[in-house]
């Protein structure tokens, strides 16, 4: 056989070989794709899900707050104690704040709190002297880092 015989039998062969390799190769690529692009949406789906329970959620924490200083907002009374200690536990569950136990019974009996710890942050309204985020800040300005 001449060379010039076999080297286009030989290319028509390689040719059709590439061929075969390039539409596997895409078609794998494709599938792949496919199935990259599919993951994508659905954890997509998933996080956007979470979102909107995270937000629910938190919508009916701010509910149940809301409850809570309702109750402790009424009558203060031997008979309205239980009540009172009960939006006492729903304020400091559903708000997430840690409320002390002298706290706690102040609320409970007098229904009122008074908040004096300037290391807080509470001040009462107008009072900002001793406001500790005041002087903080201003020093700040002061001598910046």
């Amino acid at each position: 056989m001449k060379t010039s015989e076999w080297v286009p039998a030989a290319a028509t062969i390689a040719a059709g070989l590439f061929a075969a390799w390039s539409a596997y190769s895409s078609a794998t690529i494709s599938a792949t794709s496919a199935t990259i692009s599919s993951t994508m949406k659905a954890e997509s789906e998933e996080r956007i899900a979470l979102l909107q329970k995270t937000y629910q959620d938190r919508q009916l924490d701010i509910e149940m707050v809301k409850l809570a200083l309702n109750i402790l907002g009424g009558e203060t009374s031997d008979h309205t104690q239980q009540s009172r200690q009960f939006a006492i536990n729903l304020l400091e569950k559903y708000s997430g704040v840690e409320i002390g136990d002298k706290a706690k019974q102040a609320w409970v009996t007098t229904g009122t709190v008074a908040f004096k710890d300037s290391t807080a942050g509470l001040a009462p309204a107008g009072d900002l002297s001793k406001f500790w985020a005041k002087s903080f800040f201003e020093q700040q300005m002061i001598n910046p880092r």
